[in-house]
């Protein structure tokens, strides 16, 4: 979501509030209220603080002489697109439609996004359970392998001799990997 054009103070609301008052309020206009008594009917009726708090914003910014689109660019953080589609509607008389097709929009974009971090957190599940059983097996097993190895009285293979050598700095100087992989992560997550 964008910020509104012009906007002097937009309310940080969530996708999920902006897509139950697009909803609402196009069923009351779609019932021939003007946006006005829609928007009373909406506050009246409403016990959401959030959806209020719009609610009454909005109302505001109509009562001092702006058009409803521009009042809700003022006030919520909607594309360009949106208020445009919004402005469409007001000029075209098809508003309720279009402020449907909006809530519409705006819910299947939650979903997607839903969805992706449903998706994302496999990958992230199956990294950690990874990570930490390669702990468990520097810790545990390596020093466990070498002791074995030592007593053996065999000289190992050079890969070997390398894995374990690998294994035995990482042990020592764990907070040199540790240090990257969280360097690593805070990059990514910016």
């Amino acid at each position: 979501m964008g910020r509104g054009i012009g906007s002097d103070r937009l309310l940080r609301v969530s996708e999920r509030v902006i897509i139950d008052f697009t909803y609402q309020l196009s069923v009351l206009l779609s019932q021939s209220y003007l946006v006005q008594e829609s928007l009373e009917l909406m506050a009246s009726m409403n016990t959401q603080v959030r959806i209020k708090k719009v609610i009454y914003s909005v109302l505001e910014k109509i009562n001092s002489g702006l058009s409803f689109s521009d009042a809700l660019s003022r006030i919520l953080p909607l594309d360009r697109f949106f208020l445009a589609m919004i402005k469409a509607g007001e000029a075209s008389g098809n508003l309720p439609e279009q402020i449907a097709r909006i809530g519409d929009h705006l819910e299947k974009r939650q979903l997607y996004r839903q969805k992706l971090n449903k998706a994302s957190l496999y990958p992230i599940v199956v990294f950690s359970v990874t990570l930490f059983a390669s702990v468990i097996f520097i810790a545990f097993a390596v020093p466990m392998l070498t002791n074995f190895a030592s007593t053996l009285q065999v000289p190992l293979p050079v890969s070997t001799q390398r894995f374990i050598g690998v294994m035995e700095w990482t042990r020592r100087f764990y907070y040199i990997p540790v240090s990257v992989g969280i360097f690593i992560w805070l990059l990514s997550v910016w």
